[in-house]
């Protein structure tokens, strides 16, 4: 019995992970398409609603909490992203000390996507020194990735094959 609850919690935890990574790099991937987009946006005004006017540290980057609301195709949106591939890298530090600078109220320039428009960023163009960073940590991305994601990839494929073989030869006995 014990050995059993071990093994599920054991099973739920890989399958875990491997959504996790899944998540993880649909997000990596989502940016990185807007990011190769970020041309076509369009040019909007936006209003901060919530700022701490504070460049911080969080782990190897800084950040900035900032909250703005914009009007794409006669809706209101907000949005706190600042800019592409903010995720793996965050923003430049030049950019988000100027950006701390603006209070609530304050209206600055930003983009939308003209895909989606409750997509918005402040700064719209990418450093070519982000892209070659990430297009070298594709591969090791997606190697760690794999890595971690086929433990509870197999866990899965093997509970299904499992179950379609025993109803497929429950249901050729009767």
């Amino acid at each position: 019995m014990i050995k059993t609850i071990i093994q599920f919690v054991w099973n739920m935890f890989w399958v875990s992970v491997s959504l996790t990574v899944l998540f993880i790099n649909l997000m990596l991937f989502t940016d990185a398409a807007m990011a190769l987009t970020g041309p076509l946006w369009v040019p909007i005004r936006a209003r901060i609603i919530a700022t701490d006017e504070l460049v911080s540290q969080a782990r190897y980057r800084p950040y900035l909490d900032i909250t703005y609301e914009y009007y794409a195709n006669g809706q209101r949106y907000t949005s706190k992203k600042i800019c592409f591939l903010e995720l793996p890298f965050g923003c430049a530090r030049d950019q988000l000390d100027e950006l701390a600078k603006y209070e609530v109220g304050d209206f600055l320039s930003a983009h939308s996507s003209p895909f989606l428009p409750q997509a918005a960023v402040i700064v719209h163009r990418t450093e070519a020194s982000r892209w070659v960073a990430f297009i070298i940590s594709l591969p090791i991305t997606l190697l760690g990735s794999w890595i971690a994601f086929l433990p509870g990839w197999q866990i899965i494929k093997r509970k299904y094959h499992g179950n379609s073989n025993h109803l497929s030869s429950a249901s050729s006995s009767q």
